[in-house]
């Protein structure tokens, strides 16, 4: 099974009956407003006349629901519960022409005999919101405005950048040493005052064990050549008494390299700010797989170094960094990755310099303007290789 429009052919009938079971939710009801998860797969007093209002009215209004639904994805739902998540699924991609909502009704669409009608619409409505260059519509504003964007933060940087650097700010650099050798060596060249903490937690088992266990770390240190001290915070990873530790520090600038989600005891502790490397250009894709959601949108391939907030992706913009010429040359979507991963040293040293000087974020990280992606389906990866990237 891929995305094709092969298979929509001689469908006609199909689909056309599919939609007009959408469209029969369609009568002006009054709007339902959030709906919890439970209530979508067990409510008898479901009204989808409802939700179909508050669809259009504001798309919006479900996304956390649709949040709490991409963490179900391996849950096992009898097949009435499965058919509630793809209705809704399917009612929101119809009038939302948000991708997202076809992205979650692809990993809950596993039995193709009984809900093979759901899927042939989707896809008919997935060919109906791309453009001549396989480009999906982004519900929220036209591409030209995010080219604009890009543009505007561009000019504005350039501008940043011809001010003298404040390196007399206290650096700190949060993550596995392993990950900092060069970033710290270049800003101990610039003058900078750098100091490296390390605390041993990942929500990957394997991972968290390599980093909790002294010994194994140790030798994974040796192995990487890391020469220089670094503070090891043994506490959990949200433990206030972190905050109070980094507090006495003195810190300006962090730039971290976490695998978790940073809580405040991290945050607070910056004068200036907590910097994250985020993968595609903010505000407009947040989450994740966003390098995938990029090519898909036909968005500038890029990535936006910001501020750190307890929720995700959504502090105040400080740099950045357009990929979109070198992504045109690669064939792959690890091809793009790793485009955008090389870079990574340069944007992590070039933010520092920038927060140096502003001592602020340079643009609002504004929520209105962007969505929230979860990991991508492979069928839409599939798609996005055969159709929109360069083959040989």
């Amino acid at each position: 099974m891929s995305i094709s429009k092969e298979h929509l052919r001689g469908q006609a009938d199909g689909i056309a009956k599919a939609r007009a079971f959408i469209h029969n939710f369609d009568t002006g009801a009054e709007g339902c407003g959030p709906l919890d998860f439970s209530y979508l797969i067990e409510s008898d007093e479901l009204d989808w006349e409802r939700v179909v209002t508050s669809f259009k009215e504001d798309f919006r209004i479900f996304d956390e629901l649709l949040f709490k639904i991409h963490f179900k994805r391996k849950t096992e739902f009898s097949s009435s519960h499965d058919e509630r998540i793809l209705i809704f699924l399917a009612i929101g991609y119809f009038y939302s022409n948000d991708v997202r909502y076809f992205n979650e009704f692809l990993f809950f669409y596993d039995d193709p005999a009984s809900f093979e009608k759901y899927m042939l619409l989707l896809q008919d409505v997935f060919f109906s919101n791309l453009d001549h260059g396989s480009h999906h519509t982004f519900p929220l504003c036209e591409r030209k405005e995010v080219v604009s964007h890009l543009r505007n933060f561009e000019n504005k940087l350039s501008l940043v950048r011809n001010e003298e650097v404040d390196s007399s700010q206290r650096v700190a650099l949060f993550g596995s040493p392993t990950f900092f050798k060069r970033i710290r060596a270049d800003l101990i060249e610039k003058g900078f005052d750098v100091r490296c903490y390390f605390i041993p937690f990942h929500p990957d088992k394997i991972v968290n064990f390599v980093l909790t266990n002294r010994l194994l770390f140790k030798i994974f240190c040796m192995y990487k050549k890391v020469k220089f001290k670094f503070n090891r915070l043994n506490f959990a990873y949200d433990d206030p008494e972190i905050g109070k530790i980094l507090e006495k520090e003195n810190l300006d600038i962090g730039f971290h390299k976490f695998g978790f989600i940073i809580k405040n005891n991290v945050i607070s502790s910056l004068k200036n700010g907590l910097i994250n490397d985020h993968w595609a250009l903010l505000p407009f894709v947040r989450g994740r797989s966003t390098i995938e959601y990029s090519l898909l949108l036909g968005f500038p391939v890029a990535a936006t170094t910001h501020l750190v907030e307890e929720s995700v992706d959504s502090g105040g913009l400080v740099g950045v960094y357009n990929y979109d010429e070198e992504a045109k040359k690669c064939a792959t979507i690890n091809e793009v990755r790793q485009v955008v991963r090389w870079e990574l040293t340069q944007r992590a040293v070039d933010s520092i310099e920038i927060l140096s000087r502003t001592k602020a974020p340079l643009y609002e990280n504004r929520n209105d303007k962007g969505l929230m992606f979860y990991s991508i389906h492979p069928f839409l990866e599939k798609f996005i290789e055969d159709n929109i990237l360069t083959h040989p």
